[in-house]
């Protein structure tokens, strides 16, 4: 069965998709790194980009290794650069807009008809729906769900040629599981995908001309290959990740799962929503107007309405479209939130990608399918209504998207990357201490993900960031310049009672501190007089210690450390290497200008 449309309708298919690259690429300029993007970044810049380790980590209980994959291998080639990053986005999206319309063409060309407009009209719906596009924007998500999207559309389209009765089904087969193993290497739901193709091959065998039964036994291979593959992988993804802690709700997933419907899924059939909230650094999510969730409900009843009439599968579509929508979504939502999750989560239609191919699959089976009373399909619809209500789609979605691309680029993380990359490479210090990036940007639940030293590990032009650093000491401010740097008094201790002539430590000794210290990341200042170069070791009651170099005469030293305690160990190590040590803090590193 051939895949290739001709006339004007290929024409306008070919319009639509270049459109639909000029938006991404639009958008793909005005992005940058967020949230996971710079954990992707942290872990490759402080792993082997092919070690196991690094491909097969568990990222909040997810398992995708093709993503950590082109993650390293961009981290690798320019570093915090957007470039790759951005063409990646690009890339990807165009490679599934190609996957969606070779399988909108197989299924309305079923039976050997011509799709017509019917084509167009279902790609538009795939191509400028909003359900896409926060997770395409966003560069660690896209990599899960752009790889998820052509691999459902494209195991889809070869699962309806092999129900039509192609010959070469074991060139099918085999390729079908490479493409559902590609997209499995990317994101874990993709093993949605065997059970969405059953389920598009099984409503659409009257199109293709064959009964449920006979559709089922020619793609009886398919499906044991795909099941056997979806085994083995639950195991590796039950293996690294497992199901995942939290107290999870019926209640609380019941309330996510119905946002994600009413004012995700149901907006989005009239091209919404047109607004969108954020908090940063929380993504934009969707606030629609009650007006267009109400246009939603009524294009939903007016097409299940469509349906029943024509006697077009009747409620078959429907419940498929729900069923998906159950199966699909319910077990992130249930695995991603806790009994005090916000809504709003779903609101952010991160996991809604993948239902974009599916609608535009169901569109595609409508129009071809046979109807007992009045034609079939489209048919009957005239071409200025198809044309016309494509249109507003179009519009509608691109109105959307940008609402949501201005939201997306209230993102300070871009600002502060490339200040901070400036300012590294222009540093007046050979050594900085280890911090946090700004809460603005990266929260410390992303520990250790969060640390400077990881983000910007895989940079040329740097200082080294690690455990201790002489003075002078430099922090990054919340915008990304090296400023002098201080530590914040939370405890103290006393100088020794010898003197640089006289140093008072020869051997390990215990300086206690004005109070207890609960178990944190502690930094110490420690003022000392050096009678030789050497090293020696620092640790607090209950942590490592630290191996730090000394320098002959009188310096001062920054060290930090993860322990608790209520007092502090040092230890000359270097034979010879005697110690008189000042007054001195122990706290948490800070921007000097901020601490009283």
């Amino acid at each position: 069965m051939t895949v290739t449309v001709r006339g004007r309708p290929a024409v306008v298919a070919a319009v639509l998709v270049v459109c639909f690259v000029v938006v991404r690429v639009w958008l793909a300029a005005h992005g940058g790194f967020y949230w996971d993007d710079l954990r992707f970044i942290a872990r490759a810049g402080a792993q082997q980009w092919w070690s196991p380790s690094y491909l097969f980590a568990d990222q909040d209980g997810h398992l995708m290794p093709g993503a950590f994959l082109v993650a390293g291998l961009s981290t690798r080639a320019a570093p915090l650069s957007w470039v790759i990053p951005a063409t990646t986005l690009v890339v990807l999206a165009a490679l599934a807009a190609a996957a969606v319309w070779r399988m909108l063409t197989i299924l309305l060309r079923a039976g050997g008809r011509e799709p017509g407009w019917a084509g167009p009209m279902s790609l538009a719906a795939f191509l400028f729906t909003p359900l896409a596009v926060p997770a395409s924007l966003w560069w660690s998500a896209a990599l899960n769900a752009l790889p998820l999207q052509a691999a459902l559309a494209w195991v889809i389209g070869d699962a309806v040629l092999m129900a039509g009765g192609t010959v070469d089904r074991r060139r099918l087969v085999i390729r079908a599981v490479l493409v559902y193993l590609m997209g499995l290497a990317f994101f874990e739901k993709s093993m949605v995908i065997p059970f969405a193709a059953a389920a598009v091959v099984v409503v659409s065998a009257a199109t293709v001309g064959v009964s449920v039964r006979t559709a089922l036994r020619r793609t009886a291979t398919l499906w044991g290959s795909l099941i056997a593959v979806t085994v083995v992988w639950l195991g590796i993804y039950w293996a690294v990740a497992g199901p995942g802690a939290g107290e999870h709700t019926a209640a609380q997933t019941w309330t996510l799962w119905w946002r994600t419907v009413e004012r995700g899924l149901i907006p989005s059939l009239v091209g919404g929503p047109w607004r969108w909230e954020r908090w940063v650094p929380s993504p934009p999510f969707a606030q629609p107007a009650g007006w267009m969730i109400a246009a939603g409900w009524v294009i939903l009843a007016a097409a299940v309405g469509w349906l029943l009439v024509r006697r077009v599968h009747g409620w078959t579509l429907p419940v498929l479209l729900v069923g998906y929508l159950v199966v699909s979504q319910v077990p992130p939502l249930w695995f991603r939130s806790s009994a005090d999750t916000a809504p709003e989560l779903a609101q952010t239609m991160r996991y809604l990608p993948d239902v974009a191919v599916l609608l535009a699959a169901l569109i595609a089976v409508a129009s071809a399918g046979r109807s007992r009373s009045v034609g079939r399909g489209f048919g009957r619809v005239p071409r200025a209504a198809v044309t016309g209500l494509m249109c507003c789609l179009v519009v509608s979605g691109l109105v959307s998207t940008i609402g949501f691309a201005r939201s997306w680029d209230r993102n300070p993380t871009a600002d502060y990357l490339s200040t901070a990359r400036t300012s590294l490479a222009d540093a007046d210090v050979p050594r900085i201490l280890d911090q946090p990036l700004p809460l603005e940007v990266l929260l410390p639940v992303a520990y250790p993900d969060n640390q400077a030293g990881r983000v910007f590990a895989a940079l040329d032009r740097r200082p080294h960031i690690g455990d201790w650093a002489d003075a002078p000491l430099r922090v990054l401010d919340t915008r990304g310049h090296l400023a002098p740097g201080t530590v914040t008094p939370a405890r103290t201790f006393g100088a020794g009672q010898g003197t640089c002539d006289r140093p008072e430590v020869t051997t390990p000794t215990t300086v206690a501190l004005s109070g207890p210290l609960l178990r944190w990341r502690w930094t110490v200042e420690i003022p000392y007089c050096a009678t030789i170069a050497g090293r020696m070791d620092v640790g607090l009651t209950s942590s490592r210690t630290v191996s730090v170099p000394v320098r002959p005469g009188l310096h001062v030293v920054y060290v930090q450390m993860d322990g608790e305690g209520i007092d502090l160990r040092i230890h000359p190590v270097t034979a010879g290497l005697a110690l008189h040590l000042g007054g001195g803090t122990v706290g948490e590193v800070a921007q000097a200008s901020l601490v009283p």
